[in-house]
């Protein structure tokens, strides 16, 4: 036990086990409250929005000796729907990750769901006598929660 003189002058005793028998009695007794109260803020709180942005694998339209443009291919993006998540309208582009030998062209609209973004590209040569490749990924904005 220990006692100290106050501000005032009053002696305060101060013993380590009595307060923590009376910080565990408050505890206990405030335990189904608190709880209660806990659960009421978890189920009437409002969703939160999340956003997060993702990426696809790339891929590669290449361009060989023949004179053609390269292969049409097609980048996507998916979103994880099984938790929760969906592609943001209007969010989805394909990143260019490397062009060699011309430039990356879209020969189709993309293509846009909830689960997954598309768009396909093509390598379009500006030297028909080397190869070339085009190789990029798609990338878009998933949100899920509340407004």
């Amino acid at each position: 036990m220990s006692t100290r003189i106050g501000a005032k002058g009053a002696v305060d005793i101060l013993d380590d086990d009595i307060k923590l028998k009376g910080n565990e009695r408050i505890m206990n007794c405030l335990r189904p409250f608190t709880q209660q109260i806990f659960k009421y803020i978890l189920d009437n709180s409002a969703p939160v929005h999340e956003e997060a942005r993702i990426s696809g694998l790339p891929v590669d339209s290449h361009a060989g000796d023949p004179p053609d443009d390269g292969n049409v291919v097609t980048a996507c993006a998916d979103a994880d729907v099984s938790h929760g998540w969906h592609i943001k309208p209007r969010s989805g582009q394909v990143v260019r990750d490397r062009v060699s030998n011309g430039s990356m062209s879209f020969p189709h609209p993309a293509v846009e769901t909830s689960d997954h973004w598309c768009q396909d590209f093509n390598l379009t040569r500006s030297n028909k006598g080397s190869s070339g490749d085009a190789i990029g990924h798609a990338e878009a904005v998933v949100e899920r929660g509340g407004p």
